[in-house]
């Protein structure tokens, strides 16, 4: 969301952080941070508080790519953190990233990340 905003509405700056993307070895929203001040997670939540969208789903866009610091909407934030991952992995969807990142998993193991993501519905119940 943040980026399809950034893109339509500052194609300038947009190419600014594109040139930097491309020149150096790091990933889109570290350039954005570079030549704006901020990433498009943080365009994105100021669109949704704007808006007066609920607060999980303005958590859940905010801190997709820190889902561990989304406090009470972890989560939201961990299962659009996922589905990021996913689709570009999946290469049926992309946000312009080509340099990926490993999901974070916040230090847990697969078995307390499932839990974290789906709650009780991912624990083992033998």
């Amino acid at each position: 969301m943040g980026r399809l905003v950034l893109y339509s509405q500052a194609p300038d700056l947009t190419r600014e952080v594109f040139e930097i993307y491309r020149s150096g070895k790091m990933l889109l929203r570290e350039a954005e941070v570079q030549v704006l001040g901020y990433d498009h997670a943080q365009i994105g939540e100021g669109l949704l508080k704007t808006w007066q969208y609920p607060l999980n789903l303005v958590e859940a866009v905010a801190c997709h790519h820190r889902p561990q610091s989304a406090g009470a909407f972890h989560t939201e934030a961990a299962l659009v953190h996922l589905a990021d991952h996913m689709v570009n992995a999946m290469q049926i969807g992309s946000s312009g990233e080509r340099h990926g990142s490993a999901p974070a998993n916040q230090g847990l193991g697969a078995v307390e990340f499932a839990a974290l993501l789906f709650g009780d519905a991912g624990q083992d119940h033998r």
